[in-house]
């Protein structure tokens, strides 16, 4: 579990790096990775399996149903935002249109408080 938040919030470092560089799509993409694994470390910590590899829908899914909706270790705001942010990196990594500074920023300051938070459970 530890290893899975410690990659997350290396992965979020090259989020802020990527932000002050102006690289706006880069930073969806890194900060939604850096949640992604954040959620893993949250769902080992929950008892899931520490080898299993996620899709994302596998893990947006299970976060939520199990998590959120039935364990309840976290609002349904993370679930969401979790949701919202795959869905900005789909659009950072293939479409033509740019992600704009103002929705970096936003994806950016989800990730940092989804790991805050699920530094926060895993430590309880």
């Amino acid at each position: 579990m530890q290893d899975s938040l410690d990659k997350a919030e290396s992965i979020y470092k090259a989020a802020e790096l990527c932000f002050q560089a102006g690289l706006y799509d880069s930073c969806v993409s890194r900060s939604y990775y850096a949640m992604f694994w954040a959620a893993i470390a949250a769902l080992e910590r929950a008892g899931h399996r520490v080898d299993q590899e996620w899709s994302h829908g596998g893990l947006l899914n299970t976060f939520s149903k199990h998590l959120v909706h039935t364990r309840k270790l976290y609002p349904a705001l993370y679930g969401r935002r979790l949701r919202e942010s795959y869905k900005l990196r789909s659009m950072a990594d293939y479409e033509r249109v740019p992600i704009s500074r103002k929705k970096a920023k936003r994806v950016q300051r989800w990730a940092h408080e989804f790991i805050r938070k699920v530094r926060e459970v895993t430590n309880d």
